[in-house]
């Protein structure tokens, strides 16, 4: 099994942050928790979205290989 967390950070609402601000820090977490819920929950979209609701990236797990 595969799983990508994919950043697209070309919104300048997410890529304006500096690093180490408590805001980025805090808008990584809420898009990680977004990645979570979607490999734990059955949820319809795979996309993550920053606090303003801008689609900033994707999340794909690939189905199990058995030989």
């Amino acid at each position: 099994m595969e799983i990508r967390i994919i950043f697209e950070a070309e919104n300048a609402s997410f890529v304006d942050y500096p690093r180490g601000d408590g805001d980025f820090e805090a808008e990584i977490k809420r898009i990680l928790k977004q990645a979570e819920e979607f490999l734990l929950c059955p949820k319809e979209s795979d996309k993550l979205t920053d606090i303003n609701g801008n689609v900033i990236g994707t999340i794909w797990i690939s189905t199990v290989s058995r030989p």
